[in-house]
């Protein structure tokens, strides 16, 4: 079991969904919240990410942007093992501004 504000989450496919649904900071965020990331139980590497960018908020797909490109090739991951060997988060969970630079 996996404790998050004092309620008991029964698996990792039951903490994700939890967190996706999290609509905490909605009014500040003028896209809405949509918090990226993925996990699985096989994941061996947790990689934190800054906000994601437009690309990624649109897609809800953590680094499907010329960042995850590059991340991919520094670390010698195919985009398509990287859910399974990896989990990832952005910091901030939410893309917090349209336009905003940075934003892929």
């Amino acid at each position: 079991m996996i404790e998050r504000h004092a309620q008991a989450v029964p698996d990792l496919e039951a903490l994700l969904a939890a967190v996706r649904g999290c609509r905490a900071c909605e009014a500040h965020l003028p896209l809405g919240p949509r918090p990226i990331l993925q996990a699985s139980e096989t994941a061996r590497i947790l990689v934190v990410g800054q906000a994601p960018g437009a690309r990624v908020h649109e897609t809800g797909i953590p680094w499907n942007d010329p960042s995850g490109e590059r991340l991919r090739a520094w670390m010698g991951v195919e985009k398509s093992s990287m859910p399974l060997k990896m989990a990832a988060i952005a910091s901030t969970i939410a893309v917090s501004s349209a336009g905003a630079v940075g934003s892929s």
